[in-house]
């Protein structure tokens, strides 16, 4: 039933809420057409409704009929901007936005409404990389039952990627989990919510520390973002053999000794 124009005469006949609701789905209404069809449109299939150009003073005069639940849920990229979330911000559902695949997450609007979104749905769809900034601590937010927790436990590399989600999985409490890695693939892989993709690449580091070095050299505003939150003792774990391992952990343990934390090293042979 998908139509760009459709007779004021052919909707005036429609007879059925069914028929109602299909067109309500997929019609692209406009704000004066909508006004006019108000009371027979079905208001649930309309806040999910992609093909809808919604603007401030359009939302504003359906705000009553709007479900808020399913209009957090289903709004795409271009409702979703950041001066349509602030005008609403009492009306959004926060845990269904919070997992809204169209969502594009900034610094600002993490900050803004810092209080309100639903930091485990956050950390369980984007990357460190997508979330971190500068303005409030990241892992106040991201990790409310380690709030308390002074200690990581960081595993570099493949090698020590591999023993932390070993260690994640088992359920050990009072410890904060991490992972850095030049392998975007195999953090994106991982059970750990929270970690850090050293370089820009993404790529691995073709077992080739000097430019695992280099990566994490480059990342290492994001390593002090990762450590500087209050961490007492670091556990770096690495494998001693491949590429980013051998090459980026000695980088985040000597930034983690500079920041004054107690960092311990454990490293393992990769054969």
């Amino acid at each position: 039933m998908k139509t760009k124009t459709l007779s004021n005469e052919f909707m005036q006949n429609l007879a059925t809420e069914e028929a109602w609701r299909q067109l309500s789905e997929d019609f692209p209404w406009s704000e004066i057409t909508l006004e006019k069809f108000q009371d027979k449109v079905d208001w649930k299939a309309i806040s999910e409704n992609s093909e809808i150009c919604w603007t401030i003073p359009m939302i504003q005069k359906f705000m009553k009929k709007i479900n808020w639940e399913t209009f957090s849920e289903s709004a795409t990229k271009d409702t979703l901007t950041a001066n349509i979330i602030e005008a609403f911000k009492d009306k959004w559902d926060w845990h269904k936005l919070s997992d809204n695949s169209n969502l594009t997450l900034t610094d600002d609007l993490l900050d803004k409404f810092a209080d309100r979104w639903d930091w485990e749905m956050i950390i369980d769809n984007y990357s460190y990389e997508t979330i971190r900034h500068d303005t409030f601590a990241f892992h106040e937010k991201c990790n409310p039952e380690n709030n308390d927790s002074i200690i990581k436990v960081i595993g570099v590399g493949g090698g020590g990627g591999n023993a932390v989600n070993y260690m994640y999985k088992k359920g050990i409490d009072d410890v904060t989990f991490m992972l850095c890695d030049t392998d975007n693939q195999a953090l994106n892989d991982s059970p750990v919510p929270v970690h850090l993709q050293l370089g820009q690449e993404g790529l691995g580091a073709s077992n080739k520390p000097e430019k695992a070095r280099l990566a994490a050299e480059e990342s290492i505003y994001d390593v002090c973002s990762m450590l500087d939150d209050g961490t007492k003792i670091a556990f770096i774990i690495a494998g001693m053999g491949g590429g980013t391992g051998s090459g980026a952990a000695p980088v985040i343990a000597q930034k983690s000794k500079e920041l004054g934390i107690l960092t311990v090293g454990i490293i393992f042979k990769i054969i």
